[in-house]
């Protein structure tokens, strides 16, 4: 079974990485790297463009405004 999904890591350099991963049967496939992020501002910049690129040209569906969970460099374990 493959999975993909927005994984994000703390760098050595202590920023947080983003990176789109694909895993086929608990292997790790392909992982592509997207930026890193200094600041949750720079996070959540980040996170839109990799969401995307796990289904490109995938439409959304509108449900209306939904709420927003508050993303923070912080929450990303060292």
């Amino acid at each position: 079974m493959t999975s993909r999904f927005v994984r994000k890591v703390r760098t050595v350099s202590g920023a947080v990485a983003v990176q789109v991963v694909i895993k086929d049967g608990g292997r790790l496939v392909e992982v592509d790297h997207v930026g890193s992020a200094h600041t949750d501002v720079e996070l959540a910049l980040l996170l839109d463009p990799a969401r995307e690129r796990l289904a490109p040209g995938q439409g959304v569906l509108e449900l209306g405004p939904l709420p927003q969970r508050q993303i923070s460099t912080a929450d990303v374990a060292d």
